[in-house]
């Protein structure tokens, strides 16, 4: 599983989720989003969130769960037909809808 954390917040926010993930057996791991730097400087966007969980999906050799919790289920879109994505579970996250023809 790979947990993207919202807006505002960093991959701390899932640590005792993957705490008990694991201890259940299950593989879990979470990011911290370029757009949430520490810094207004550090700060980026949407695409450099998609190229970091990218990155770390194309690094795994296996299908994964992919996690969003808010503002990152904007990554999980982006990312849904990405090879290693298995499912997508959008945790009170945000899903942009389709433009009307």
């Amino acid at each position: 599983m790979v947990l993207v954390h919202g807006g505002f917040c960093q991959g701390w926010i899932w640590d005792e989720t993957i705490a008990a993930l694991r201890a259940a057996g299950h593989r879990a791991e979470a990011l911290d989003l370029p757009s949430s730097g520490s810094t207004a400087s550090d700060l980026s966007d949407l695409h450099s969130d998609v190229e970091a969980v990218s990155a770390v999906l194309d690094s795994l050799d296996e299908d994964v769960v992919l996690v969003g919790h808010s503002g990152g289920g904007m990554v999980l879109t982006e990312l849904g037909d990405h090879p290693r994505v298995h499912r997508s579970v959008y945790v009170a996250a945000l899903r942009p809808q389709r433009a009307s023809p």
